[in-house]
């Protein structure tokens, strides 16, 4: 994440669309996927805090063999 994001941490309230690629159907809860990727997002200064988040948008999509997280960040107007 780090490598991919060289600023400030972003400010004030962010509006977020993640899309989760999937590998397979196994079941998994999106909502601890979140967790994580909010303490991931935290930890490598790309948000200051997982409260400025104030809109959510998440995908789950299936795509064999693939595992990926698209991480969409915008200020909230």
């Amino acid at each position: 994440m780090k490598q991919q994001y060289q600023g400030e941490p972003l400010e004030g309230k962010l509006s977020m669309e993640v899309i989760l690629v999937l590998p397979n159907h196994r079941k998994r809860d999106i909502d601890n996927m979140l967790k994580s990727l909010w303490d991931v997002l935290e930890k490598a200064k790309v948000i200051k805090n997982d409260n400025q988040i104030y809109e959510i948008r998440t995908l789950k999509r299936i795509e064999k063999g693939v595992q990926k997280t698209i991480i969409y960040i915008s200020p909230m107007e």
